[in-house]
């Protein structure tokens, strides 16, 4: 129908410590296959993947900053959509950050080389580090 919008789910159940028969990580795992996650937040069973599940539904990536005087790789990612480009980091920096910005260059995961000097176009891709100048 086209007046119908389908979104993505996973289905999570808690209190799993608390099931007749006790939660195994293989519990967990079995779970893992099926978009249904068991997890326990008191014995810590499945939250590290159901985390790495929820970024990868959301299209989130992490994208660093690297200092172009310094040369420092910032701690404090910026999360970003995986459609999102280049251009698109710049503008969440501030429109007065990207007004005099001429190139980028990139590192780690979707760089061909270190220091790749690529289009304000270029697609993000989760764990790249870029420099604006």
């Amino acid at each position: 129908m086209t007046n119908r919008i389908f979104v993505s789910a996973l289905f999570v159940t808690t209190k799993s410590d608390l099931a007749k028969k006790p939660v195994s990580q293989e519990d967990v795992l079995r779970g893992w296959k099926h978009d249904t996650f068991k997890i326990s937040a008191q014995n810590g069973f499945g939250i590290e993947n159901l985390q790495e599940e929820i970024w990868k539904k959301l299209g989130f990536v992490r994208v660093f900053l690297k200092n172009p005087f310094a040369g420092e790789v910032s701690d404090d990612p910026f999360i970003m959509r995986r459609d999102n480009n280049l251009k698109d980091v710049m503008n969440k920096i501030g429109s007065e950050f990207a007004e005099n910005k001429k190139g980028v260059r990139i590192w780690g995961p979707g760089s061909k080389f270190p220091s790749q000097e690529v289009s304000f176009t270029t697609k993000v891709v989760d764990a790249m580090e870029v420099m604006f100048y």
